[in-house]
């Protein structure tokens, strides 16, 4: 397997330890996560981008994922900074970046992210 098939599979297992089934969620339940998230809270923001990448209540869409990780990111939410690293390192919802995607994981890295660290 490829370094970039390796970092896909990776990208994939990392966003999925923190959803739940798509059962578990009512457009109801998605609605007020969204309007939490719209106002800034950071928990909201980052668990959208997670349902964005999976498709799970809400259509899958990695543009929308790489936009709420990065609202999270910015806050200086280190899963999120990992997490919009791994986008740009495989070009998933952005265009391939690799400089930006270690930016992402150096921030990630120095809040003591182990997975930043690593990559």
């Amino acid at each position: 397997m490829n370094m970039q098939a390796c970092r896909k599979v990776l990208l994939s297992s990392v966003l999925c330890l923190s959803v739940l089934p798509s059962t578990a969620f009512s457009q109801e339940t998605i609605a007020e996560l969204r309007s939490k998230a719209e106002k800034g809270d950071a928990a909201a923001q980052l668990s959208l981008g997670y349902k964005y990448v999976k498709g799970i209540g809400v259509p899958k869409d990695d543009k929308q994922a790489a936009a709420w990780f990065r609202k999270t990111a910015e806050q200086g939410v280190a899963e999120a900074q990992f997490n919009l690293g791994l986008m740009y390192d495989i070009g998933q919802g952005v265009p391939k970046d690799y400089k930006q995607a270690v930016a992402w994981y150096r921030k990630a890295a120095e809040q003591g992210y182990a997975r930043a660290q690593y990559n």
